[in-house]
């Protein structure tokens, strides 16, 4: 069992890695729409706006399926569900709930 725990960490410190990338290079963009000429920079705003949405959705669908990981391997092994040993306990687990909810 603490292998998986292991596995699940490290899934979740990928997943925060990918956050913080994704957040650096729409960051770059915002910057870069800045410098856009001023007609061209609303259709670049909107493009960024959904962009970001589809980030947010991306990564609450992949919390959501470490958590359905979590609750058949648990299910399996002790009969229980996530309630007996919560993953957000994890370190890396509250940093990707921490990002997701900031973006």
């Amino acid at each position: 069992m603490f292998v998986f725990f292991k596995a699940l960490n490290g899934y979740y410190d990928a997943l925060g890695s990918v956050v913080r990338m994704f957040e650096s290079m729409r960051k770059d963009l915002e910057n870069f729409i800045q410098m856009a000429e001023p007609e061209d920079r609303e259709r670049y705003e909107e493009a960024l706006l959904d962009l970001s949405m589809k980030m947010q959705n991306t990564f609450a669908d992949a919390y959501a399926i470490a958590l359905e990981i979590m609750d058949i391997f648990l299910k399996v092994n002790k009969g229980g569900d996530r309630g007996s040993c919560l993953v957000e306990e994890l370190p890396s687990a509250q940093r990707t709930q921490q990002e997701l909810s900031e973006n």
